[in-house]
């Protein structure tokens, strides 16, 4: 057991030696210039992670990310522990208060104090003592025993600490800091991740959290005692547990598609996908793979010599050893030792039980990969997870290359909100903000799918009613009232001006060609943007696909610029008697041109000039008879004149006045006697 100070009560004469001061045990001997010094005599150098979003990478980037990794293992030496901690812990979800917006409000009851599970991410590079490089260069593939003072007391209590282990600490920590600048600009091949360097204080604090497992808040001390019981750790009123890596899995790849199909990191299962308080934890061990492959060959000799005397399992050994050295030689690969483990944490022990169920399986369906449920090894697991301590876990290393190893380390996180936006639950129901008609971007479009009864509307009408309280003007166009009891609400006594029904008796009037006018002038200001417009409008009444051809809308174009001159033209511009822009008027203006331009010239005199009208006429007449060949100008009177004063829907698009709907945030149009 582990008590919190120096001050500690000593240990009893039942129990010799089994107790002593956390502050004895700690793997920790000194901070000093942003580094962590180990009392074994490692420099460990930490960093904080800022990962990718969840299920935002495509196999693009997770390939690329998995070369990257691998290109930066490269820039360190043997016997460097690259450790990445990954900490997912609840904390009840406080909801910002928004005074004067009722829905907000009440979202913010129904989710507050709701265990949302949060996430940080850390990566530390722990670095041998550079006076014993030579000793770890020739380090098998069998990890050592790793001498500390938690493995002296745990252990072996007669063991001792090297003498001088800090002889060379200088050296040590000036060559972790230029191992660590190649490292991290090596990193920066990995797209979407951002290392930031840890300070003092900061690898302090991690520290504190993690030895007090509490993440929501910042203990100022270590708070809770420690106990080694069997199967658990007990960290004051809570329990720990631990599941290894022994094996690894059959297969390996640097992405999978989850169980929604959307692609995902291999040991996307140990990540938030895995919905409990846990520590996820990755080492690698970089290893001379010259040196560990002659260990390989004397091992395989040895196999080799028992094949009379040896089981077969020596021959099963014999066969993997000898085709993982050839596939290492063959493809230049680099060895190491691969560490995982999962901590988790209850107060309760049956919650805690069923949690060590569920890790173990989500460990074991990573391609049947092996794992353990620790015993006695817990706490010295505990100890070893400690970010940058890795290099202390205790028989729990697979030996592997780094192509492989590198597919157990993750890049992602969960979805992360946005400042500004309106509030969805993602797939583990958490509250975040999402923003999508960002102005800042090129696309402002959503879909919502689903099949009948399964929400749609409903998640729709949540976005209105959000985006309504948060000030953003809104046009729905709808089909069958799925909005309008949400309109209603929210309009009050505007109702009436904001929501429209289509009526074949009385219905909804527009006009498209009514345009801004010039103050003084009061001529029509007609601009590229309303020809576009125009166009699309004339191609959805015309055309079944809704498109114009090209030749058509060359034609259209001119008809409908010529027809802005011809209104601007006009001695009654402005006054009362004017000509008024609409479908119809636009419809007459097109038929009365077509009827002028095919109508026969009549014969000039023989002792008549053709003044310069006639002649410029005559010229534009024979260049409208070649366009119009390509133009089915009978189908363009016949389909679009039902939206002339004399056709069906005469009342659609020929509006005399402007109904200013401008002040109204919200407006709704429903179609459905449309569709019918």
């Amino acid at each position: 057991m582990f008590g919190l100070g120096k001050s500690s009560k000593p240990a009893t004469k039942k129990s010799p030696g089994k107790e002593a001061s956390l502050l004895g045990a700690f793997p920790v001997y000194l901070y000093e210039d942003n580094k962590v010094i180990f009392k074994d005599g490692r420099v460990a150098i930490g960093f904080k992670v800022e990962a990718a979003e969840m299920e935002r990478w495509d196999v693009d980037a997770f390939d690329s990310a998995w070369v990257g990794f691998q290109t930066a293992l490269k820039t360190l030496p043997p016997g460097c522990v690259v450790q990445k901690t990954d900490i997912y812990y609840d904390r009840p979800y406080v909801h910002p208060p928004t005074e004067g917006q009722y829905f907000t409000q009440r979202m913010g009851d129904y989710f507050g104090n709701r265990l949302v599970m949060y996430y940080h991410g850390y990566l530390f590079l722990s670095f041998a003592p550079t006076a014993s490089k030579k000793s770890t260069n020739s380090t098998k593939l069998k990890m050592p025993k790793p001498t500390s003072s938690l493995n002296a007391l745990v252990n072996k209590a007669d063991e001792k600490l090297p003498e001088n282990i800090f002889a060379s600490i200088q050296a040590t920590m000036a060559e972790a800091e230029r191992y660590c600048s190649e490292f991290t600009e090596a990193m920066r091949a990995l797209p979407d991740v951002k290392l930031t360097r840890l300070g003092t204080t900061q690898i302090k604090n991690v520290y504190l959290q993690y030895m007090n497992l509490e993440f929501d808040s910042q203990p100022r001390h270590y708070e809770r005692e420690l106990l080694n019981e069997v199967g658990t750790l007990a960290v004051g009123e809570i329990k720990v547990s631990c599941v290894s890596l022994t094996g690894q899995g059959q297969e390996v790849h640097p992405c999978v598609s989850n169980s929604y199909g959307v692609v995902s990191p291999m040991v996307y299962p140990l990540t938030n996908f895995l919905q409990m308080p846990h520590i996820f934890t990755q080492a690698i061990q970089i290893q001379d793979t010259r040196a560990a492959l002659a260990d390989l060959d004397l091992d395989a000799r040895l196999n080799s010599g028992l094949q009379r005397f040896g089981t077969q399992d020596n021959v099963i050994r014999m066969e993997e050893i000898g085709q993982f050295a050839a596939e290492v030689r063959a493809e230049n690969k680099e060895l190491c030792l691969l560490h995982v483990n999962l901590l988790l944490w209850e107060t309760s022990d049956k919650i805690r039980r069923q949690n060590v169920e569920q890790a173990t399986a989500a460990l074991r369906s990573i391609y049947s990969s092996e794992a353990a449920v620790e015993s006695w090894l817990t706490m010295p697991m505990f100890f070893a997870s400690l970010p940058g301590n890795a290099y202390q876990v205790p028989d729990r290393w697979v030996p592997t290359s780094t192509d492989r190893a590198a597919c157990y380390f993750h890049w992602t996180e969960s979805y992360r909100s946005t400042r500004t936006g309106e509030y969805l639950c993602d797939r583990f129901r958490n509250l975040k903000r999402v923003n999508l008609f960002d102005m800042n971007q090129d696309n402002q479009n959503s879909i919502t799918i689903g099949p009948s009864g399964s929400g749609k509307s409903y998640t729709m009408g949540n976005l209105i009613v959000q985006r309504f309280e948060n000030g953003a003007r809104q046009v729905i166009i709808d089909v069958g009232g799925s909005y309008r009891n949400v309109c209603q609400a929210l309009t009050g006594n505007d109702f009436n001006n904001c929501y429209f029904e289509y009526d074949p008796a009385n219905p909804i009037e527009f006009n498209p060609f009514l345009l801004p006018r010039h103050p003084q002038s009061r001529r029509w200001i007609y601009t590229d943007e309303k020809v576009t417009f125009h166009l699309s409008l004339i191609g959805t009444l015309w055309k079944a696909t809704g498109t114009l051809s090209r030749a058509e809308t060359v034609v259209m174009a001119r008809f409908l610029k010529e027809y802005y001159v011809h209104l601007n033209g006009s001695p009654l511009l402005g006054s009362p008697q004017e000509e008024f822009p609409g479908m119809d008027s636009f419809f007459q203006f097109v038929r009365a041109t077509h009827e002028l331009m095919l109508a026969p010239l009549a014969p000039a005199a023989a002792d008549q000039l053709a003044t310069e009208a006639d002649a410029e006429f005559a010229a534009r007449r024979e260049q409208y008879l070649k366009d119009i060949q390509f133009v089915q100008m009978n189908e363009f009177f016949l389909i679009v004149g039902e939206f002339s004063l004399t056709g069906r829907y005469s009342k659609v698009l020929n509006a005399t006045h402007d109904v200013d709907l401008s002040e109204y945030p919200l407006i709704c149009f429903d179609m459905i006697r449309v569709k019918a």
